[in-house]
C-alpha cells in the first residue's frame, strides 16, 4: 500500500485483489454513489476508516433494466402502440421488481453528514441547466460561465418535426437528424465538438444509424465527418459519437446533445401518450439525466403534438406528475429557443410552485428572493443611473450569479450588489467570493454598496461608484 497509497478501482474489482482487513484504506471514496449497490459497498466499506459517498439523488439509481430477463412487460422495449393510455397506466412500472437500494440512499437513511455541491461545471450556458436547478436543487445550482453575457450563443434548439410513429419508428425525425448532422458537417466549429445523440426507443436508435451509413454512401464530406467523430478523442478521453437509449446515457456527457423524443401521431392521426419510463415513476429522474448530459448546446427533435404539450399544466399534473414535467420542459425549451424570456421564466415559477403545492420543496425561497431583490435594486437603480448617465439593467444574471445592477457601457460594464456588513454564513462567504471571481474573470468591475452607509450619506457612495465609473472610461479611451 505505501508503494501506491491511491487505488481507482470499482467495488468487485477493490474485493477481489485486496485483503479482506478492516481499516485497511484511511479513506473510501464512493463517485456516483446512486449507481452503487449496497450490497456491493459493503465490502469496500468495511475496508475503509473513514467513508465518503458522493452521488446526486436526483438521478438513476442502480437498474438491472437490461441485466434482468423480465417475466412482465418490458415498458421500454415493448411493442405497446397498441395499448390504449388507460391500458398502458395499469401496467404496472415497478420499480422495487428491477432496481436494488443504492448506497447513496442508504446513507442518506442513516444520516451521513452531508453538503451539496452547488457548483455546476459542465453546462456552459444557464439556459441548460436552468430546468433541472429548479426542479431538483431549489434553484441552488451555480455555473461557471465561459463569456460575457452578451456573448453567449444559442444553446437550446427546438424543432417541431410532426413526423408519424409508425412500427416503433419515426423516419421524418430520423432525416431531420441526418439534416442537423449534415449542417454540423459544414461548419468547421463543429469538427471540434463532440456529439451525442439520445432516442425513446431502440428502434428509433437503430433507424438513426441505418440513415447514417446511407447517408455516408452518397456523401464523402458527411462521411468524412462521421468518421471523425466516431474515434473522437479530447485530453485521451473517448468522446466519440454515440446513439443511444434514454435509460443507457447517464454517465455520459457531450458537447452537443440531440433528443430525439420519437413518438407522434399514429398512421390514422392519433396520438397516445405512451412515451415508456419518462412518464413512469422515476420518469423526472431520467428526464433529469438525459437533459444534463449536454455542455454547449442541445438539440431537440419531436413529434409529440404542440396542443399536447402546450395544454395547462395543472391539468396534466392532476393526471400523471411525469409527464407534466416532460411536457413543462418542452414548454420551457421552446419558449427558450423562440426568446421568449417571459414565458420560459413563468414556466420555471410553474414549476417551482407546483413542487412547492407537493411538498417536494420546503418553501419558495428561491422565488420570494427574487422578487425582493428586484424591488430593493430598482429603488436606487433610477438615482445612479440618473448621477453617472450611463445605462443600468436590474437583477443582471452571470450564468446563474445574480448580482442587484450592472452599470455598462460599450466599453466597460460593472455589476453591483448591496450589502450588508455581515454576511451570516459561510456559505454565504463562499458564494461571494465565487460570484466576484467569477464576474471578475469575465471583464466585469464588481462594486459592493454597503446599504447602512448608502442611508447615511448617500453622497459618498455615489461619488466613490463615479470614480470608478471616470476610471474605466478613461482606462478605454
Amino acid at each position: 500500500m505505501s508503494f501506491k497509497p491511491i487505488w481507482l478501482t470499482t467495488p468487485d474489482i477493490a474485493c477481489s485483489i485486496f485483503p479482506l482487513k478492516k481499516d485497511l484504506f484511511d479513506i473510501v471514496i464512493f463517485d456516483e454513489a446512486s449507481q452503487c449497490k449496497t450490497e456491493e459497498a459493503f465490502p469496500v466499506i468495511y475496508r475503509g476508516k473513514t467513508i465518503v459517498v458522493s452521488g446526486d439523488e436526483h438521478q438513476l439509481p442502480p437498474t438491472r433494466f437490461f441485466s434482468r430477463k423480465m417475466e412482465t412487460v418490458d415498458l421500454f422495449d415493448s411493442p405497446s402502440d397498441e395499448l390504449s393510455e388507460e391500458e398502458y397506466l395499469k401496467l404496472e412500472y415497478d420499480q422495487a421488481s428491477i432496481e436494488d437500494t443504492d448506497l447513496l440512499t442508504f446513507a442518506q437513511k442513516r444520516n451521513f453528514s452531508s453538503s451539496m455541491l452547488r457548483m455546476h461545471y459542465r453546462s456552459q450556458s444557464p439556459d441548460l441547466i436552468k430546468f433541472s436547478s429548479t426542479l431538483f436543487y431549489k434553484d441552488q445550482l451555480k455555473i461557471i460561465p465561459q463569456v460575457k453575457n452578451n456573448k453567449y450563443h444559442k444553446a437550446l434548439y427546438f424543432n417541431q418535426v410532426d413526423g408519424v410513429y409508425s412500427e416503433r419508428q419515426n423516419k421524418k425525425e430520423a432525416f431531420a437528424i441526418i439534416s442537423c448532422l449534415k449542417n454540423f458537417s459544414k461548419d468547421p466549429l463543429y469538427m471540434q465538438k463532440s456529439i451525442g445523440i439520445v432516442t425513446f426507443n431502440s428502434d428509433q436508435r437503430y433507424l438513426i444509424w441505418d440513415c447514417i451509413d446511407s447517408e455516408m454512401q452518397t456523401d464523402h464530406e458527411f462521411q468524412k465527418f462521421i468518421g471523425h467523430h466516431l474515434s473522437f478523442v479530447i485530453n485521451g478521453e473517448d468522446r466519440s459519437l454515440f446513439i443511444k437509449n434514454l435509460e443507457e446515457v447517464q454517465g455520459d456527457e457531450r458537447d452537443i446533445i440531440l433528443i430525439c423524443t420519437t413518438f407522434g401521431l399514429d398512421p390514422k392521426g392519433l396520438f397516445k401518450r405512451n412515451f415508456g419510463p419518462v412518464c413512469q415513476q422515476g420518469g423526472d429522474k431520467r428526464l433529469n439525466v438525459l437533459i444534463t448530459r449536454a455542455k454547449k448546446e442541445i438539440h431537440i427533435f419531436t413529434s409529440i403534438p404542440e396542443k399536447e404539450y402546450s395544454q395547462n399544466l395543472d391539468s396534466v399534473l392532476s393526471v400523471n406528475r411525469q409527464r407534466a414535467v416532460f411536457y413543462a420542459y418542452l414548454q420551457y425549451a421552446k419558449s427558450v429557443f423562440l426568446d421568449k424570456t417571459e414565458q420560459s421564466n413563468m414556466i420555471l415559477n410553474w414549476v417551482a410552485e407546483s413542487l412547492v403545492k407537493s411538498g417536494a420543496l420546503e418553501s419558495d425561497e428561491s422565488i420570494d428572493s427574487c422578487k425582493s431583490a428586484q424591488n430593493i435594486s430598482g429603488h436606487y437603480a433610477s438615482k445612479i443611473s440618473q448621477f453617472l448617465e450611463c445605462k443600468v439593467s436590474v437583477s443582471f444574471t452571470i450564468g446563474t450569479f445574480m448580482f442587484d445592477l450592472c452599470l455598462y457601457s460599450p466599453d466597460h460594464s460593472v455589476v453591483v450588489d448591496f450589502s450588508t456588513p455581515f454576511f451570516g454564513s459561510m456559505q454565504k462567504v463562499e458564494e461571494y467570493i465565487d460570484k466576484v471571481s467569477v464576474a471578475r474573470r469575465l471583464g466585469y468591475e464588481y462594486f459592493a454598496i454597503d446599504i447602512t452607509q448608502w442611508w447615511k450619506n448617500e453622497e459618498i457612495v455615489l461619488d466613490d461608484l463615479k470614480n470608478l465609473w471616470t476610471d474605466l472610461t478613461q482606462k478605454n479611451q
